[in-house]
């Protein structure tokens, strides 16, 4: 979510209130819905099974959908179109992939017979470690104090073994210290991480309650949509539906089996 605020205000330069508070309350209202139904699942999986380790499945936002919308869509939009044309063909890019992965969920469970586990969970792994890991690994090293620190603070608890205590996760224990040794260096002047009580207080200038408006998307549906828009956004709809089917491989893979359709229908509808 903080990836793609940055991205809405300087790359598509979106920076107005109102689009930020009709992207922002949409995506969340979406991982929350679909939060809660993953949460559901597993439940019932736990109920079946008896079982009391059930791990639900993640929700989130598809991290490279999301830079192509940004990048493809939104940033070439801005220049090359209207308000109107540029706004009605988002609607269609999010609508049009979300119909593939609603078709897609009656045969994904086909596709998972007859593909190799290896070949599912490669490309899972190979965006995992492209995405998620790369780019954090690059910033961790750009203020090395604070993120070589809590790297091995988490690598101490979870290949060292070492427990903190009542408990307290590796990973909230690596967020307070870096958050004190970042205030802590402005106190002395270093000024690590690039903390200021001014930027505190600017964060919460926009702060409010806004839930997403679908009216005016609903009217921009009857636009046309482009040999561009088809292009772009079928790939991409394949593309989510072999994410999400990789996951539910993942999850089986670690012993929690998900009804395959189920979640990709679930997954079209939040999207």
């Amino acid at each position: 979510m903080l990836v793609l605020t940055g991205l809405l205000r300087f790359v598509a330069q979106n920076a107005g209130r109102a689009r930020l508070r009709r992207i922002l309350p949409a995506d969340g209202l979406m991982m929350c819905l679909s939060t809660f139904y993953y949460a559901f699942l597993a439940y019932r999986l736990a109920k079946r099974t008896g079982r009391n380790d059930v791990c639900a499945l993640p929700s989130g936002i598809s991290v490279p959908h999301m830079f192509i919308v940004t990048f493809v869509i939104m940033a070439a939009d801005r220049v090359k179109t209207t308000t109107r044309s540029r706004a009605g063909r988002r609607v269609w890019f999010g609508l049009l992939p979300s119909c593939i992965l609603m078709i897609g969920g009656f045969i994904a469970p086909i596709v998972r017979k007859i593909t190799p586990r290896a070949a599912l969970l490669g490309t899972l792994a190979g965006v995992s470690i492209t995405f998620i890991s790369m780019q954090p690994a690059l910033e961790m090293y750009q203020t090395p104090v604070i993120g070589l620190t809590c790297f091995g603070v988490i690598l101490v608890s979870w290949l060292g073994g070492f427990k903190y205590p009542k408990g307290i996760p590796a990973g909230l224990v690596a967020i307070a210290v870096g958050m004190i040794i970042a205030w802590g260096s402005n106190l002395v002047g270093l000024n690590y991480g690039g903390l200021s009580v001014k930027g505190v207080g600017d964060a919460f200038a926009n702060f409010g309650f806004n839930v997403p408006d679908p009216r005016r998307q609903s009217r921009l549906l009857g636009l046309s949509v482009s040999r561009r828009d088809l292009v772009t956004a079928i790939p991409f709809g394949i593309y989510d539906l072999v994410e999400a089917m990789d996951n539910v491989e993942s999850a089986e893979a670690s012993g929690d089996p998900y009804p395959t359709t189920r979640v990709l229908t679930a997954t079209a509808s939040s999207a």
